[in-house]
């Protein structure tokens, strides 16, 4: 027999959470589900969050203890490379402008947790499940609809399901509101580094801001391109936590044509001169 809410919010990052923290102040039974082991762990965000929208949803955001040590990003370097790899440019966007104030690093396992909380807090169910299939109403007819969730745990049933599962949403494609094929499929990969914090300062070229902040100016660039296949890659050093996360994305279709995997374009990114000096030295730690 499965277990009823109100509301099935598949997905507990920043989206989800949202989603399972508003549902559950407007009174409603409310599951979270999170396949990973806690909230965070299968995150593929860049790092980065702006704060004061994120205050909006989550009140408390700005000074949760998250934020202690962290630096705030001040500038970006963007580059473009073309013919193979062979040239490359950009834009650096320069510090100073207010609005990038507002823009801090986050290590994602850490700000996840906390989303999560808040929405338990007010009042949602969170449950470690991996969504497998769809259950409907009237399957096959006309008017069918989604009533729930398969998990590994057990069938969960609502009349509204949330899908906050990722980009490439097999839930999405099980209903039918999305077709992915090779072309609308992007793949991601994130890799974090241990190192030595007052290393990162110094690779980073951080300064304190007015406000007693540390700041990267943009030190380590960005670096997306479109052939051999498309792709997009970016590192972002965190040296109060000795962390360094960095995030490659590659579009499949390009990818399968190029004959090309997204862990070749990783190894490439590792080895650029500012990603390269900037692990030096480090210890791998995990990849998702």
């Amino acid at each position: 027999m499965s277990a009823k809410y109100d509301v099935i919010v598949v997905g507990a990052g920043l989206g989800g959470t949202a989603a399972a923290k508003t549902a559950a102040e407007k009174k409603l039974k409310v599951l979270l589900l999170e396949r990973g082991r806690r909230p965070g762990d299968k995150q593929m965000s860049g790092s980065y969050l702006f704060r004061t929208i994120t205050e909006e949803v989550f009140p408390g955001f700005e000074q949760a203890d998250f934020h202690k040590g962290q630096i705030r990003v001040a500038g970006i370097d963007f580059r473009w490379m073309l013919d193979n790899d062979e040239k490359r440019y950009g834009v650096s966007v320069a510090p100073g402008a207010e609005v990038m104030r507002n823009w801090m690093t986050v290590y994602r396992n850490e700000t996840d947790e906390w989303f999560a909380e808040q929405a338990v807090k007010s009042g949602a169910e969170l449950k470690t499940a991996l969504v497998t299939d769809l259950l409907w109403e009237n399957e096959g007819a006309e008017g069918a609809r989604v009533k729930g969730v398969v998990t590994d745990v057990g069938n969960f049933e609502a009349p509204i399901t949330i899908d906050a599962s990722g980009l490439n949403s097999l839930i999405a494609q099980r209903s039918g509101l999305a077709d992915w094929g090779l072309d609308k499929v992007m793949l991601g990969l994130k890799y974090i580094y241990r190192v030595d914090g007052d290393l990162l300062r110094q690779r980073l070229q951080t300064y304190m801001d007015t406000d007693g902040v540390e700041v990267d100016w943009g030190a380590t660039q960005m670096l997306c391109g479109s052939n051999p296949d498309h792709f997009g890659a970016h590192a972002t050093g965190m040296p109060g936590r000795g962390i360094v996360s960095i995030c490659f994305y590659s579009a499949l279709k390009e990818m399968v044509e190029a004959r090309v995997n997204i862990h070749q374009r990783a190894q490439w990114y590792l080895n650029q001169p500012t990603c390269k000096r900037l692990i030096e030295g480090g210890e791998f730690v995990y990849c998702n």
